[in-house]
């Protein structure tokens, strides 16, 4: 009877369904006996690409640098030299997804994440890959040239592709570092990525659903740490937006190291206009129509209910008065605070609700590009669980497709290797 080689792989997410196919494709050109089967804790599987990009699986990005990857970037880089956007088009091309780009990000030419996971499920069961659902790994031991997980499925080969701990309802609740840190590998401290900011501000309710196109920076003890631009989402418990949630991860990293450090976002509302400009603009508006109130001055630049607060932060009351009446120091203060709009944030809004974790996996104790332990003989690790991750925009995707075609490439060849000695 011929002995047929396995390769396990645990987590059905996007890195683990990309090391099933890749080592599978590998597996089934050689002509050998082989079995790759793919263990998943849910009852389905790639149940977070459906949530990607709205729904829209913004899959890669074209511009990828350094700058939009966070963590162990050096060992990241590595991979993504040898497997990048280019490769990714193609892989995605070889399962019947053609491609589409805006602004650099690349979506399915649908815009379809429903439709790539198909592909993903299609292409993996062309290749005889198995699928087992609703199975928790819970324990992975290693006795002499063999895996046991869970006391009973054997295995020659492991891949882990468990993702970090955020968004639990797809998957991700860290079980993946617990099973490679019994494994003896070494575990970052983690903290959720792209998330939600929660102020202590009480005018927050006041704001709820207003959305501004703008500039956000997080200062942590008035030290500016991280500035972006573009959606700043106001909400009842504080703030949201690709502009906000792209600063997060600082909030975490600076608590995990002071708890007690002051933290802030401060918002530029009016990015087109100098500070000079608002300034002048008041002026124009006390020559122009004096008898104006307050509380209708700024609906040309700013929405109405941004403006009764920022009237209200500048102590401009009563707010029905004339225009006319500020003084310059009052216009100063109004001006200023449009285009510094400060928020006390206290904390974020945690791993359920954020789509990335930082931390992880410490990656020197892996081989670069193989995704090879150097502590386990056999085991593998991509995608999340390793200490890597990236800002909005497709670059978290392209290292999951990256690290897990990748790492399946390496388990297959080994498994050939010591099949063929």
């Amino acid at each position: 009877m011929v002995d047929k080689k396995s390769i396990i792989i645990i987590g059905a997410g996007a890195s683990g369904l990309a090391a099933a196919i890749n080592s599978a494709r590998i597996l089934k050109e050689s002509g050998g006996d082989f079995c790759v089967t793919v263990v998943e804790q849910l009852q389905r599987v790639g149940k977070k690409i459906l949530a990607t990009g709205n729904g829209r699986c913004n899959l890669s990005n074209v511009n990828i640098s350094k700058s939009n990857y966070h963590g162990d970037v050096d060992f990241a880089f590595c991979a993504l030299n040898e497997f990048g956007a280019n490769q990714t088009i193609d892989f995605f091309k070889s399962i019947g997804v053609l491609t589409t780009q805006e602004d650099g990000r690349i979506y399915p030419m649908n815009l379809s994440a429903n439709s790539v996971l198909d592909c993903l499920r299609l292409e993996a069961s062309r290749l005889g890959v198995e699928f087992i659902c609703q199975l928790p790994v819970l324990k992975i031991e290693k006795k002499q040239n063999t895996f046991l997980i869970n006391d009973e499925i054997k295995a020659d080969c492991v891949i882990i592709a468990t993702g970090g701990k955020s968004s639990s309802v797809h998957g991700s609740n860290g079980s993946g570092y617990k099973l490679l840190s019994k494994l003896g590998h070494s575990i970052s401290n983690t903290s959720p990525a792209l998330v939600q900011l929660v102020s202590s501000c009480d005018f927050c309710k006041h704001l709820k659903g207003i959305r501004v196109n703008g500039k956000i920076t997080l200062k942590i003890n008035n030290k500016n740490v991280k500035t972006e631009y573009g959606e700043i989402l106001f909400t009842d418990y504080g703030l949201s937006g690709i502009a906000t949630m792209q600063v997060a991860r600082y909030v975490s990293v600076g608590k995990g190291k002071n708890p007690s450090a002051k933290i802030t976002a401060n918002i530029d509302m009016a990015c087109a206009l100098s500070y000079n400009d608002i300034c002048d603009y008041i002026n124009e508006r006390k020559k122009i129509n004096k008898q104006l109130s307050c509380e209708n001055l700024l609906i040309g630049i700013l929405q109405k209910r941004v403006a009764q607060v920022v009237l209200k932060k500048c102590n401009i009351s009563p707010q029905s008065k004339e225009i006319q009446t500020l003084t310059k120091s009052e216009i100063q203060s109004i001006a200023s605070c449009i285009k510094n709009f400060e928020m006390d944030i206290t904390e974020t809004k945690g791993f359920d609700s954020s789509q990335v974790t930082a931390g992880g996996a410490i990656t020197c104790e892996f081989e670069p590009v193989s995704f090879k332990s150097k502590k386990v003989k056999n085991l593998y690790a991509c995608g999340e669980v390793l200490n890597v991750d990236a800002d909005c925009g497709g670059y978290n995707l392209q290292w999951a497709w990256c690290s897990g075609y990748l790492a399946g490439k390496s388990c297959a060849e080994e498994i050939l290797n010591v099949k063929n000695k």
